[in-house]
């Protein structure tokens, strides 16, 4: 930094009114003639303040003022801890932790999936000293997916990324439509067909006539259609398949049932005799 003063011939300088002196601390004062140069060498956030340049001769005291801001140096941030991607059930919360190294301190971001934190109602962000935390309140399969995390300053960014994997809770299975009753004549097949509102390979699906479970057989037909869909058919119906039958849908979470009415009608035959006449022989008198 240079000064001129006119008729100038010992200069002084200071900074926020404490001297300067040439060879200390780095600092370098020169004088020729009326113009005295002062140079900093490293300049450190410590000589910012007022600067007072200050001439002097034998007329008297001229002085001059700067102000001198010398910012620290600074850093682009650097995530020394990433977060740690988590497996969580539905319900549960999720907390994710970074720690960076920056100056100056840096501005972070979170998004999960395509959507930032500050966006969604369940998040909550805060900073403790260079750690910065995330907490997703009873997380939801819709929170499942890429957890993303940005720190960015003047000097730079850096992000990482992780994982959160949420599994969902159990749902008791949904039967659409209902059982329907059937009547049939014996020898003729009976079919009933089951649909979950929702395929679930957790789902058990248990079929009973009159209190006992069927089992698939060549008379007794189960069917898993492996797409939320079930089948039952009796292919020769006989009257002692009439009854109630019912349908159990269970898993984790809960059952649910129906019932249906089956009646078998025994086939109408001809007339058969159980006791035909005897032949009889007899005489006539007149």
């Amino acid at each position: 930094m240079d000064v001129i003063a006119l008729d100038g011939e010992n200069f002084q300088w200071a900074i926020d009114g404490k001297p300067l002196k040439d060879g200390e601390n780095g600092v370098h004062i020169s004088q020729d003639g009326g113009k005295s140069k002062l140079v900093i060498d490293a300049a450190k956030p410590e000589h910012s303040g007022k600067l007072t340049a200050r001439s002097t001769n034998e007329a008297g005291t001229a002085e001059t003022e700067a102000r001198l801001n010398v910012a620290p140096a600074g850093r682009a941030p650097q995530i020394t801890a990433t977060p740690v991607s988590l497996n969580i059930k539905e319900g549960e919360d999720a907390t994710f932790k970074i720690t960076v190294s920056a100056e100056p301190a840096p501005r972070v971001q979170w998004s999960i999936g395509d959507k930032l934190a500050e966006a969604i109602e369940s998040v909550n962000t805060w900073k403790s000293g260079d750690d910065y935390m995330m907490k997703i309140t009873r997380a939801t399969p819709s929170e499942h997916g890429t957890i993303k995390v940005t720190a960015q300053n003047s000097c730079g960014s850096d992000s990482a990324t992780c994982q959160l994997a949420v599994e969902q809770k159990p749902v008791k299975p949904t039967i659409e439509g209902v059982l329907q009753d059937r009547s049939v004549e014996q020898g003729e097949p009976i079919r009933w067909d089951l649909k979950l509102a929702k395929a679930d390979p957790n789902v058990k699906v248990r079929w009973f006539l009159n209190g006992k479970e069927l089992q698939h057989a060549p008379d007794c037909q189960v069917l898993d259609g492996g797409d939320g869909s079930y089948r039952l058919v009796i292919p020769d119906a006989k009257v002692e398949n009439t009854g109630r039958i019912k349908v159990i849908a269970e898993n984790p979470a809960g059952a649910v049932e129906q019932t249906a009415i089956v009646q078998v009608r025994g086939r109408a035959q001809k007339p058969d005799f159980a006791q035909r006449p005897q032949n009889h022989e007899l005489s006539f008198t007149g």
